[in-house]
């Protein structure tokens, strides 16, 4: 179940910036479902595949204007770098 949308809104105040909406192991209406929230608070999208040891596939597909959305986050980090939140 997706996470509620006032959680959403608290976890964006906190420092919340992106969600991982595409995974292959999610339904693709539930992928659906995730980048519409995204979409909704102005979050990232990114992707994962679970590649944890030789052997298994590989890279994701995405939606190429969500990841040059996420590169460009990426990058604007890496500008920063040094400058750290905490959320205390």
């Amino acid at each position: 179940e997706l996470v509620p949308p006032d959680d959403v809104a608290a976890l964006t105040r906190l420092g919340l910036d992106g969600i991982e909406a595409i995974y292959p192991a999610f339904k693709p209406e539930y992928q659906a479902r995730l980048m519409d929230m995204a979409r909704r608070g102005n979050l990232r999208v990114c992707a994962g595949c679970d590649f944890h040891h030789t052997g298994q596939q590989t890279g994701i597909e995405m939606p190429a204007d969500l990841w040059q959305n996420f590169r460009d986050a990426l990058l604007a980090c890496a500008a920063t770098a040094g400058e750290y939140r905490t959320l205390v």
